[in-house]
Formats: structure tokens, sequence, C-alpha cells
């Protein structure tokens, strides 16, 4: 019988088994852990997978091999493959490495990755023609789930991210040409990113464009709560990239261009779910940029433009920067035909090809504008250096070009405040010659407005040919433009400038003949007052130096100023009939001008007449004078005073005065010449008398008078030593018996005086000035006698009576060329009778000559006042400076008298104010107050005396310094008062006696 309690022990099996039970369960444990880490996880991956995507993504998949360390913790997926509908491939990548820190995700309660590695990453991105985009059909379509409160984010460390070797095509087939390019390669380094509460971590990003362009971005990131800084830097030929995939959208092509930007970002979260950003340290540099098209060629480039410590804040709306720079810019510009600018086509969006646009795919969320203020921008400065323009108008028979070289603009303090004034300096050189130059400021909001001193300097006249052309036929040979004054534009008025302008050596031809027409040293307008929408102009003074004109009469009797007119093409018939007639504008206010006085010195005008028998030409030299204040609103005339040498000693005065406004109401001019040598005028002789003129002088005093269109004229013709030389056939030429003629009309001194009074209505079709001249000439021709006569008679042997009166302008001391011939010409008669002796007296006018002086003393009054005040050279702000100091003046003068009153007399509604507002004529009331002060004036006898002196001691010195007459010979007479002759002259009346 067994031992009970052998049978009870166990087998050295179940012994061992027994004691080694836990520790083999956990070798079993482990070898099956294994087992499903290396063998079954990799089988289950690589057999889902597919199906996953399959089922979820509509797309194939694939992977080559997965490999799963179960006790490393590591997953390796390599030739990782997802497949599009059409067989093409959408995404992969070479290899995926997940590196798992199970004690580290332990300890830390989070999900730990110490390594995640995609190696070769790639994704095809596309956009078709319906505008849709291929990774959104990934997304299952379908309602969207509720919105819920966001949980915390899951509990993540991911201690190392990289990705290598990237690649990202990208096509879109929405533009006429498809677009495709490819990003990469790219590589992104993550180092300690989590979504632990304030975890920071880093990252790189290095991204290289198909162009070449290489985009770097570095930082700090921290995910729970949302923030990231760091620094973005692209270099390389970015826009062109840009360009070739916006190239439907623009006119033009885009060359070269190189970019190079570096910036410091900041991004943060907010707790309402917002983003805000911001962007410091900016710069940006854009170089070597070209634009062009196959119409206009290049047109638009520049150098480099940059910007230099720029920022933005987002949501804040605020933008600003140190400075923005664009160098080197070379803008070219045509005009067309329509008076279109090229650019406004070139540079505008490209229109939308014909039909309806593609609607954009449903599943995709229209972006709603950003909310907020406007944007507020502030930049130091805002500048354009060394830039080049180029307008070329092309609306020509023949295209002009137009340019402008270094050009440089800086404008300062920008921003968008309303009303802020920002600083603006201006510079700009002129291809074709000439300087300009502006500084001020500027207004953009909320109107433009421009405030600043411009100054123009050398700007050539010859660069406006191409259009003078157009209406004249006359060359600009030379001459400058400048101006320097206040340039004015905003709201209440689009234009206005204030300041001076100077015209300077205009010097023009004629290209018909080929002669010189019009020119002059210097045209000055001194403070020059112009309103575009105020439709006024305004010059203190006009100062014309050395003007020269010239005047020519062909042979069939057309001059040259009327064939310089080109006349305009006539327009094409069926032009005319498809153009509806304009529906005229409704007239406004009349343009106002106003010129305070017009200066002439120095002047040459050049006289040709080729239609007559004989070839005439006739020089006025030394031409002086003014006009006084000119206003197209006042009723006061403008008063005239002109002077001129006729060859040697000719004299030509143009004298009166003519209301501007309406000068067939009022105008009373008087034009005079005084020894005119006659034999010149033989080609007119013939004409109208058939005869020569041998020899004479003539004197013409010629007054017309116009009232109410009413002319009456007054000519009263002296001539001297006249001698009719040989006949001379014309057909236009009557038949008068000249000779017996001139005996009859003769006086006893051998003098013909004659008077031809003009009178009509201007109104009367058979009244015409130049037909009365004309039978008024014939008369006087017929009258023209040819014996000699004496002056100083046997005594001198000299002939004309009056070679001993001496004329003087009333106030004036001065000699004038006839009689220095005078003098000349006694001299003579001296050195032949050596035993003469000549009285000089010293005559004066006390009524003439005192009401000459007294205004003189009166405007010297005045000027003094001006001086006292300081008044500029240049004549800016004179007229009203003048106008305070005459009615200062006044009121010193006549204490007892109100201005106020006196100006009453002078209040009338202007006739073009429809509203019959009484406005000031001020030049009327200007010219009392002159005319009162000048009588005020005291002259007194020794000052009459004086000014007889005076007269005395000019022909004295005449006599003996040009005439060479001993001054023993000439003695100094007393004293003479004498009556004004013919209204115009003040006559000293030389004597004679004996040596002894």
């Amino acid at each position: 019988m067994a031992n009970p309690a052998a049978v009870n022990e166990p087998g050295p099996v179940r012994g061992f088994l027994r004691r080694w039970r836990w520790p083999l369960a956990g070798l079993l444990g482990l070898v099956l852990y294994a087992l499903a880490g290396y063998v079954l996880a990799p089988w289950l991956i690589a057999r889902e997978l597919p199906k996953i995507a399959r089922e979820t993504l509509g797309r194939e998949a694939s992977v080559a091999a997965v490999e799963v360390d179960p006790f490393a913790f590591t997953l390796r997926l390599t030739g990782l493959r997802l497949k599009d509908t059409d067989g093409s491939l959408l995404a992969g990548l070479d290899e995926l490495y997940v590196d798992l820190a199970a004690g580290a995700s332990i300890v830390g309660r989070a999900l730990t990755l110490a390594e995640l590695r995609l190696d070769a990453p790639y994704l095809n991105v596309m956009r078709g023609r319906d505008g849709a985009i291929n990774l959104l059909h990934l997304v299952p379509s379908g309602p969207a789930p509720a919105a819920e409160a966001p949980d915390a984010p899951p509990r993540l460390v991911v201690r190392a991210l990289r990705l290598s070797r990237g690649a990202l095509d990208f096509t879109d087939a929405l533009p006429a040409d498809v677009f495709h390019t490819r990003v990469g390669p790219f590589d992104v380094a993550l180092d300690e990113i989590s979504t632990l509460p304030d975890a920071t971590g880093r990252h790189q990003l290095a991204i290289t464009l198909e162009s070449g362009t290489r985009i770097t971005v570095a930082g700090d990131l921290v995910i729970n709560p949302l923030r990231a800084s760091g620094e973005i830097g692209v270099q390389g030929p970015f826009l062109g990239l840009l360009h070739r995939y916006l190239r439907d959208q623009f006119q033009f092509d885009l060359a070269g261009g190189t970019t190079d930007i570096g910036l410091r970002f900041d991004l943060r979260g907010t707790p309402d779910g917002g983003v805000e950003a911001g962007i410091s340290d900016l710069t940006a540099a854009f170089r070597d940029v070209r634009l062009s098209a196959p119409s206009a060629g290049e047109f638009l480039g520049w150098s480099e433009l940059r910007i230099a410590g720029g920022a933005l804040r987002w949501p804040a709306n605020e933008v600003s920067a140190q400075a923005v720079t664009l160098g080197g810019l070379i803008l070219r510009a045509r005009l067309g035909a329509g008076g279109r600018i090229d650019l406004e086509d070139l540079l505008a969006p490209a229109e939308a090809a014909a039909g309806t646009p593609p609607a954009a795919p449903a599943d995709i969320a229209p972006v709603a504008p950003a909310s907020g203020s406007d944007w507020a921008v502030r930049i130091g400065e805002v500048s354009l250096a060394d830039a080049a323009l180029e307008l070329t108008d092309a609306a020509r028979p023949q295209p002009v070009q137009l340019t402008v070289a270094d050009l440089d603009v800086a404008l300062r303090e920008v921003t968008t405040e309303p009303g802020a004034r920002l600083p603006l300096e201006a510079a700009a050189r002129l291809g074709a010659g000439g300087d300009i130059r502006l500084a001020g400021t500027v207004a953009l909001l909320p109107e433009f407005s421009l405030d600043g001193e411009l100054k123009a300097e050398g700007i050539a006249l010859a660069q406006a040919q191409p259009y003078v052309s157009d209406i004249a036929r006359i060359a600009i040979r030379g001459g400058t433009l400048a101006l320097d004054g206040h340039l004015a534009s905003g709201t209440g008025e689009s234009l206005a400038f204030e300041g001076d302008l100077r015209v300077r050596d205009l010097d023009t031809e004629d290209m018909i003949k080929r002669e010189r027409l019009l020119a002059w040293r210097e045209l000055a307008l001194d403070d020059l007052e112009f309103q575009l929408d105020g439709n006024r102009a305004r010059v203190t003074r006009v100062r014309l130096e050395r003007p020269f004109g010239r005047i020519y009469i062909a042979r069939d009797q057309s001059t040259n100023i009327g064939d310089l007119f080109v006349e305009a093409p006539p327009a094409a018939a069926g032009a005319a009939e498809a153009t509806p007639p304009a529906t005229p504008a409704p007239a406004g206010e009349p343009f106002r001008a106003r010129v305070g006085t017009v200066r002439v010195r120095n002047g040459e005008v050049d006289f040709t007449d080729l239609s007559l028998p004989l070839p005439f030409a006739a020089r006025v030299e030394d031409l002086k004078g003014e006009v006084t204040t000119i206003d197209t609103r006042s009723t006061a005339p403008s008063r005239l005073a002109f002077e001129g040498r006729v060859d040697r000693y000719g004299l030509a005065q143009v004298g009166g005065e003519v209301r501007i406004s309406s000068p067939t109401d009022l105008a009373d001019v008087t034009v005079l010449f005084r020894n005119i040598e006659m034999a010149p005028l033989s080609p007119y002789t013939v004409k109208f008398a058939g005869r020569k003129i041998a020899r004479g002088r003539i004197n013409l005093d010629l007054r017309y008078q116009l009232a109410d269109r009413q002319m009456v004229g007054t000519n009263k013709i002296v001539i001297d030593e006249l001698e009719l030389g040989e006949k001379v056939p014309h057909p236009d030429a009557v038949d008068l018996p000249l000779g017996l003629a001139v005996a009859l009309l003769k006086d006893a001194n051998g003098r013909i005086d004659v008077d031809m009074p003009v009178s009509g209505s201007l109104d009367d079709p058979q009244f015409g000035i130049g037909s009365v001249l004309w039978k008024a000439f014939i008369n006087l021709v017929t009258r023209v006698a040819t014996a000699p006569f004496r002056l100083l008679g046997s005594l001198l042997g000299m002939e004309s009576e009056d070679l001993g009166r001496i004329d003087f302008p009333p106030g004036r001391a001065d000699l004038l060329p006839p009689e220095q011939e005078k003098l000349l010409r006694v001299a003579e008669a001296l050195a032949r009778r050596p035993e003469l002796v000549v009285e000089v007296p010293a005559a004066f006018d006390p009524q003439a000559d005192a009401a000459v002086l007294r205004t003189a003393k009166a405007q010297a009054l005045i000027d003094q006042d001006l001086a006292a005040s300081g008044a500029p050279e240049s004549g800016r702000g004179l007229e009203k400076r003048t106008r305070r100091a005459i009615e200062s003046l006044y009121e010193t003068t006549f204490p007892d008298r109100d201005l106020g009153e006196l100006q009453a007399g002078f209040q009338a509604p202007p006739a073009d104010d429809p509203q019959g507002r009484p406005r000031l004529d001020e030049l009327a009331y200007l010219d009392r107050l002159r005319a009162d002060l000048a009588a005020a004036q005291v002259v007194t006898g020794e000052e009459l005396a004086a000014l007889g002196t005076a007269r005395a001691e000019a022909i004295a010195t005449a006599l003996t310094t040009v005439g060479q007459v001993p001054i023993g010979r000439v003695k100094s007479g007393d004293s003479r008062q004498v009556t004004v002759r013919d209204g115009a002259w003040i006559s000293a009346e030389l004597g004679l006696a004996g040596a002894h």
C-alpha cells in the first residue's frame, strides 16, 4: 500500500512551475508583448492604414515597411504614400520616426515624445478650374458639429520634432496659364514643444522656393497659452515668382528683382479666443525691379525700394516705419490720342474674361473683413531719390518727349491723422534745362492740400516748341522761365500762385523768313497772384527790358504776323456728323485781370515794307515808357507814356489814356514824331503821290479820342526843309500839281504847317481810320513845299526858324535827341561866325512846370513811405503797401476829410456782377487821392528858377562839350517865365549877341 504522504507531494515539474510561476508568467507576457510589438503591431499598422485611408479619405494609401520597437517605444514607417482618386501622388514621406519617452510620460503625466521625425515629407496641393482645392475634399462633408466650449488641450510634450527635405507641389488651374511651383526643400526644427502651461519651446524653419528665394523663421513658441516670437528672413527673387502666379491680373511683365526682408514678430492669443500680432524691426529691400509691357516696353523700374524700422500692431491697426525710400526710379508714360495716359491701363487690374467668373466653391467659407478702426500709419520719412520721368506725348503727329531727371522728394512725419501737415521737400531737373524746387507742407486727409514755396530757374522755353508750332510758325531759339513764390492747392482753390515770374533772354525766329521776330532780355512780373478757380490774375508790376519786335509787310501786302499763324486742319465730314453739338457751358464770372504798372526800357522795333515801289525800312530804338494800372473791371483809364528814337536824331512818343475794359468807349491817345527824316519815306510818297522826297524833316502830332464809339482825331503835321525829288509813275498815285500846291501852301518862312481833323462813328460801316488817314495824307503831300527858309537869318547863314528854340517837356531838364541836333547846328553856325555869342535863358512855366513838380513831390513822399516800410525790390505786396502809404499820407495832409466818405463816391456794382453788389473802383479811388496829394504840394519860385537854371546848364553843356563852342561864347541869361507851347513844350529861346 502506498504511502499517503508520498502521494500528496508535487512532482518535479509541478514544483518547478509552482515555484517559478510568476517569473514564468512575466516571461510569457514579455514574449507575447515582444511578439505583439515586433510582429503583430507592424502587421496591423500595415494592414489597417490603407483601410482607414480608404474609408475616411476615399484615397488609396500604402506603406513600404513598419517597424515597432516595443521596448524602445519607437515607431518607424517608411515609404508612406497617399494617392489621389486619379492615381497621382497626393502626399507621402520617406520615413516617419516616433520615439516615445515612456518614463517621462509617466512621471510628467503627459505624453512625451523624445523625438518625432519626418524625412522627405511631400504634399501635392491643387486648385481646379472650379476653384476647389483638392485637400478640402479630404474633409468629410455634412453639417458641422455643434460648437462646444473648448477643453483644455491634451498634455503633450515633444522634445525634438524634425522635418527634413520636405517638398510641396502647388498647382493652380484657375489662371489662364496653369500655375505650378514647388516649395522646397524645407526643413523644420522644433524643440521642447509642449501643451503644458507656459512651456516655452524653440522653432526653426527654412524654406527654399522654386525661384531660389529662401525663407527662414526662428524663435520661441508657447502653445498654452498661445505665444510665438522670433525672427523672419526672406532673401531672393521672390517678386518674380509672385508675379508669375498673379500674371493674369496684370497687364505687365516683371523682370529681375531681389527681395531682402528681415523682421521680428510677436504672436499671442487673447482670453476671448482672438489673436494679437505684431511686427517690429522690419527692414525690407526690393532691388532691381523692372516692369514692361509689349505695347510700352520697359515703363517702370527702380534700383531699390527700402523700408527701415518698420512695425505693425494688429488688431490695434497701427503701422509705422522710420523711413521708406525709393531710389533710382525710372518711369515712362505715354499720352495717347484720346488724352489717356497708358499707365492707367498698364497698372490697372486686368479685365475678367468674357462670361461669368467661376464662383468660389461651396466648401470655402468667405473671409470676413477684419474688424476694428481704420489703420493708423506713421512714417518718419517717405522719400524718392534720383528718380527719372519720361513722358511721351503721342497725341501729336510727331511724338514729343519730356523728361525729368534727378527728381528727389522727401515727405516727413507721414501720418494718416486727419488735418496733419506733412513737411515736404522736392527738387527736379528738367531734361531740356531747368531746375525746380518746392518746400512746404502737404495734407493728405481728409482732403488733399498743398502749401509751399516754389522756386524754378532756367526752364528752357524751347521745350514748348512742338506746341508753339501747332499754332504759329515761330522758332524759339532761346529763353528761360523762372518762378519764385508761394504755391497752394486745396479744397477752396485747386491752384493758386503768388510770387514773381521772369522770362529771360527770349529769342524767337520767323520760320518763314528765317529772321529774328520777337525778343527781350527780361520780362518780369512782380508780385503775381493767380487763382485758377477764382478766375483772376493780378500783377503789381510788369517790367520789359530790351524788347525787340519785327514787323514785315510783303509785296502782296501780307504781314509776317498774319503769315505766322497755322490754320487748324478741317475736321473730317463724317466725324463732324457723328459728333453731336456740344452743350455750351453756363456762363460764369468773367476772368479778371489787373496789372499795376507796365514799364518798358531800351526797346527796339524793326519795320520793313516791301509792298511799296521802293523798299522801305525804319528802326525805332531806345524805346521806353510805361502803362499805368490796367484793371478789366475798373472804369478808370490806364495812362500811356512811351518814347523812342527814330534813326539818329528822330523822336517818337506815344501818350494818353485808354479804358482797357472798353477801349472804344474811352480812349485819348497822342502819337508824336519829331525830327523824322523824310527821304526814307519816299516809298510811301511814290505810292500815293508819284514823287520821291529828296530831303526834309517832319514833325507829327497825332491825337485820337474815342468816346462812346465816336472818334475825333486831330493830326498836326509840320515839315521843314522839304524838297521833292523825281517823279516815279505808280498806278495808285494821285495826279496832282504838287509843285503849284507847295508854292501856294508854304508860308513866308518856308514852313508847311497842316492840321488834319478826323471824326466819325466806329459803328458806321463806311468809316475806316485807314481810309481817312490816307485821304489826309494825300492832302498833306499835295501841299509839301521844296523851297528853303531861314531860322537864324542872314546873320547865321542857317535855315529853319526854330533852330534857336530848344524844347523841354514840363518838369524836365534833359535834352531830347532833336534838341541835341539843333544845338549841334547852332555850334556849326557859331564856328562860322566867331564874333557871335549865344545867350541861354533859364526858362520855366509857373503853371505847367509846377504841376509836374507837384506830382513828382507827391510820388516822392509815397516812395519815401514805402522805403521806410522796407518794401522788397521784388515788388511782392507792393500794391497793397502803396495803397496804405497813399491813404496814410492823405489822412496826414487832409485830417478833416473822411476816407470812408471819399470811397463811397467810388462804389458801384460792376457790369458783370448779376447780383449788383457795389465794389470799390480802387484804381479811380487812388487816382483821386494822388491828384489831391499832388495839388496840396507847394512848389516855390526858387524851385522853378532852379529848374530853369538846370535847363540853361544842359544847353550850355551841350554847346561847350559836344559842339566844342568856347565857354566864353556861351552866356547865361536871366530867368524867364514862358507859357507852355502846344500844351506839351517849354521852350527856351536862344539869343544872339556880339562878342563885345
